[in-house]
């Protein structure tokens, strides 16, 4: 079963490079897109985000082994 654990956008990068699949909703437009295969302008936009009106939220799954 997976399990969903919402991270910080600071975090994004470590997740990725750590080989999560990380996913991000905007709650604007109301898409969530695989943080992994967007292009770099995009990603950076969000990262320079201060995100204090919370319009991305952003996780990874993981397997819950239990």
């Amino acid at each position: 079963m997976e399990k969903y654990v919402t991270i910080y956008a600071f975090e994004m990068l470590d997740m990725i490079k750590a080989g999560k699949t990380v996913y991000m909703l905007d709650k604007a437009i109301r898409e969530v897109f695989c943080v992994n295969d967007m292009p770099v302008k995009y990603l950076v936009r969000v990262l320079n985000d201060d995100n204090a009106h919370k319009r991305y939220e952003i996780w990874y799954a993981e397997d819950d082994e239990e």
